[in-house]
């Protein structure tokens, strides 16, 4: 079942436990305090409740049972076509033929479909979500009666329901947090099985099980999935699976005829039952890469008991077969939890270092510079690291802007950084690299000064991805930022002469160039990032002891290029009152 939820095998039989060290007496007196606690207009419904629990069972009979199932067939049939209906007027525009002027019509006169999408209505009402889920209580209670077989007939209706219609699902979801379709996937499971012929079982529950129903590609989390596995259909029952044993056994030799992510889990869960951790050990070996969730699902079990030191054995086992990606980046984290567990600073270095080399992103490059600063071996991993960075090709790469650069600059490599992009244009420092590195450069050619305020929160801006220059916050990650690192790595590379005027050449024309590319341009929403630019070159001119270059530049953008851009000259104030060194410029 889903988290923080109780399967109803457990739950009873805590009940039961708790209630046989109870007299005659103390239950009562239990029953009258639930009683008492029940609201004023839910009374009658607890006393029906109550008599309808009585110890005297009620059968339903053959007749009776077929009579209930055609009504609620008809009645989910009946939802189905209007549903249906519904959705087909929608798409084609005929929905709002059937409502008043006002109701589809905006404020203006237009069609609210055509002109007003936030007011396009929904395939599926909450009405008929909570009707949905009415046939899902009916048969839960006929579930609990054991009246299986009528039970399982409704359940089958309604999961073909919500096939058909796959925003009710997500709807009834929404809705509700009471609603649990794993566990009504479990019971419908479970009535499946002990309404199946003995000779019909395997097909029949195999069927009901869904095999091939989508799960996670990402992660390995069982408990979140949609669909339940054996243990839950176990659970949704109060008594033990009929010939449980033979089952068990017939149920892995199906399920090795079937090659999904979902029937792998469950191949890995029944192994569990019948051979233990050996035997899921087993199987992830002889999977190897082409099931890696055979080696996450070993690994897990052995973490839940709390076998850290087999763990650890599993997950270094994991990263030495699987391909870098999610699931591998998983397989490093239970090693960096062993790692913890048992105090070994090492495992927590190598699952650091295996998350950052699965998935590279800045989150687990931050994280993997945490750990190599507090071992204090930071130059050489980063060493041992940098073609890997480099050639990292994966989803999670390409989405993380300017991971390489920022690799470099944390590495103290502003040479390989600024050869990167120094034939790049003034355009696209949001995305790219050059941002990012101008800001390098011109704290190098400042002479790495704290005083150039205007040039740190520049660098930080790019280094750490916020938003706004003035405004920014610095993004932290476990304690530290990127800036923080970069910084670090900028203090102890050493730079030639001849490549410093380089890049203060470089630094004066694409800086000058993005400016006039942004005011000129009229990009209103960047005035403040050519502001800080200008901000930017002016610090550093005047810490080379060239103010009156520092003068001059300013005056051009302010006073003669832009004279009439209000709003640009605004943000140079903003910027230049921002900094002890650009408040003595004369604007």
């Amino acid at each position: 079942m889903t988290e923080n939820k109780l399967a109803l095998k457990p739950y009873i039989q805590a009940i039961e436990t708790h209630c046989s060290k109870l007299s005659r007496e103390e239950l009562m007196t239990t029953i009258l305090n639930f009683a008492k606690d029940v609201p004023v207009n839910g009374r009658q419904t607890f006393l029906d409740k109550l008599y309808s629990i009585s110890p005297v069972e009620i059968e339903i009979s053959p007749d009776e049972a077929e009579a209930i199932k055609e009504d609620i067939f008809g009645e989910i049939e009946g939802l189905h076509e209007k549903i249906q209906e519904r959705i087909e007027s929608i798409e084609d525009g005929s929905y709002w033929d059937d409502i008043d002027y006002e109701e589809s019509h905006n404020s203006y006169g237009y069609y609210r479909d055509e002109y007003d999408d936030e007011e396009e209505p929904d395939y599926v009402t909450e009405e008929d979500c909570k009707e949905v889920i009415y046939y899902f209580e009916q048969a839960e209670d006929l579930f609990l009666d054991g009246e299986l077989v009528l039970a399982r007939d409704i359940y089958a209706r309604l999961f073909n329901l919500l096939e058909d219609i796959s925003e009710l699902e997500y709807n009834m979801s929404q809705m509700t947090s009471s609603f649990d379709i794993r566990e009504s996937r479990a019971r419908y499971c479970r009535c499946v099985y002990d309404t199946a012929k003995k000779e019909e079982r395997i097909n029949e529950f195999m069927e009901a099980i869904e095999l091939y129903a989508p799960i996670s590609e990402e992660t390995l989390n069982i408990e979140k999935e949609k669909f339940p596995m054996l243990q839950d259909i176990m659970d949704a029952g109060t008594e033990e699976l009929k010939e449980k044993d033979d089952f068990l056994k017939q149920w892995l030799t199906a399920l090795e005829k079937h090659t999904s992510r979902r029937a792998a889990t469950l191949s890995l869960e029944v192994s569990a039952f019948l051979n233990g951790t050996k035997g899921v050990a087993a199987l992830a070996k002889k999977w190897g890469a082409a099931q890696p969730i055979g080696f996450l699902y070993w690994t897990q079990l052995l973490v839940k008991e709390e076998q850290w030191q087999a763990a650890s054995q599993a997950a270094l086992e994991s990263l030495s077969v699987l391909p870098n990606t999610s699931l591998r980046e998983q397989a490093a984290d239970y090693l960096i939890l062993c790692g913890e567990k048992l105090e070994n600073s090492s495992l927590i270095l190598t699952g650091k270092r295996e998350k950052l080399i699965s998935v590279v992103s800045e989150t687990n490059f931050l994280n993997f510079v945490d750990e190599i600063n507090k071992q204090k071996i930071r130059e050489k991993e980063l060493a041992n690291l940098k073609d890997v960075i480099k050639k990292a090709d994966n989803p999670n790469f390409r989405s993380d802007n300017n991971i390489y650069a920022k690799f470099l600059l944390v590495s103290g490599d502003i040479t390989t950084a600024y050869d990167s992009v120094k034939k790049d244009r003034q355009v696209g420092w949001s995305s790219g690299n050059a941002g990012l590195v101008f800001g390098a450069v011109l704290y190098i050619i400042c002479g790495r000064s704290d005083k150039a305020t205007r040039i740190n929160t520049l660098l930080k801006h790019y280094a750490d991805g916020s938003g706004t220059y003035l405004r920014h916050r610095n993004k932290k990650n476990n304690g530290i930022s990127m800036s923080d690192e970069i910084l670090k790595g900028l203090k102890q590379c050493q730079i030639n002469e001849a490549d410093k005027a380089d890049m203060w050449e470089w630094a004066t024309t694409i800086g000058q160039d993005r400016i006039d590319h942004i005011v000129s341009n009229k990009h209103r929403n960047a005035y403040e990032r050519a502001a800080s630019v200008l901000g930017a070159l002016s610090e550093c001119f005047i810490l080379l002891d060239q103010k009156p270059k520092a003068q001059a530049l300013a005056k051009e953008y302010y006073s003669t290029k832009y004279s009439r851009f209000s709003a640009f000259r605004s943000e140079v104030k903003a910027v230049f009152q921002d900094s002890n060194l650009l408040r003595s410029l004369e604007l």
